[in-house]
C-alpha cells in the first residue's frame, strides 16, 4: 500500500481471520477513507459448511445433485421444462 499509494485504494475485502481482522482496523484507522468490507462469500460458505454438518442437509444436498444431473443430462428433460 505504501509503494503504490493509499490514496488508489477505496476499501480492503478480506476474510473475518483474527489476524486479517487487526490488519483491516489498522489500515482503517491510519487510512479513514478506505472502507473495511468482509467478503460476503467468505462468510456464506461458513454458513453452508454449518449447515451441511447435519444429515438432513448432507442428503438433501445429494438429491439435488441427482436431480440436477439428470436434467442437466436429459435433452427431453430440458424441453419439459421449456414448456412449463
Amino acid at each position: 500500500m505504501d509503494s503504490v499509494g493509499a490514496e488508489h485504494f477505496a476499501a480492503i475485502v478480506s476474510d473475518n481471520g483474527a489476524n486479517v481482522k487487526l490488519a483491516r482496523e489498522i489500515i482503517t484507522t491510519q487510512y479513514p477513507h478506505i472502507f473495511n468490507i468482509r467478503c460476503v462469500a467468505h462468510a456464506v460458505n461458513l454458513v453452508a459448511q454449518d449447515i451441511l454438518k447435519y444429515e438432513w442437509a448432507d442428503k438433501l444436498i445429494k438429491k439435488y445433485n441427482i436431480l440436477y444431473n439428470f436434467f442437466k443430462a436429459s435433452h427431453q428433460a430440458g424441453i419439459i421444462i421449456l414448456f412449463f
